[in-house]
């Protein structure tokens, strides 16, 4: 059945990521890997109908802490390395009500890449080594090795790109994706 009520797609909002400790994935993407914070908002938890509850589904009382991570936006591969916008990487702190059951505080299984479900945040970077030896320096590990697209892969605007995965703070996938310079 076709949809009877108009809509369009405007574009893309932000990433959403729950997170265990605040102020260690702040650590991560501001300190660690040199992201601006937007801003930093605690939203404090109440009866069911509160904007934590009706939003979320968390339980009635859940406290949430926000911060807006601010990710530089590139055309992809090929495009320009200035940024065009800002679009949003949306880290969120649930403080459970204390009399919730343990068992729905964290379900959160380690996910592979290939897991159906696994979800990473690519990052288009300058100078990817310095970041691998920043990250690994701090006691964060690259998930994959660096892989170079060779000169002869189909896609023309993929050549001589440098690219991994890393794991932060909460175990999510990171890509870091480096293109060449045009030198």
């Amino acid at each position: 059945m076709a949809a009877t009520i108009p809509f369009k797609i405007l574009g893309y909002g932000h990433t959403g990521m729950t997170v265990r400790s605040m102020s260690d994935s702040v650590r991560f993407w501001k300190d660690i890997l040199g992201l601006p914070i937007i801003w930093q908002r605690t939203i404090p938890g109440g009866t069911p109908g509160d904007p934590t509850h009706t939003i979320t589904g968390a339980p009635a009382g859940t406290t949430m802490h926000v911060t807006w991570i601010g990710l530089p936006q590139t055309p992809h591969a090929g495009g320009s390395s200035e940024p065009t916008h800002i679009s949003a990487l949306e880290l969120i702190q649930y403080e459970l009500p204390t009399d919730v059951a343990a068992e729905q505080k964290s379900c959160t299984p380690l996910a592979r890449s290939w897991d159906v479900g696994a979800v990473h945040v690519n990052l288009m970077v300058q100078g990817l080594d310095g970041i691998v030896e920043k990250v690994k320096a701090e006691g964060w590990g690259l998930y994959s090795g660096v892989f170079t697209v060779p000169q002869e892969a189909p896609e023309a605007q993929a050549r001589g790109q440098r690219t991994c995965y890393l794991r932060g703070p909460d175990g999510e996938l990171v890509e870091l994706t480096e293109i060449p310079s045009k030198e």
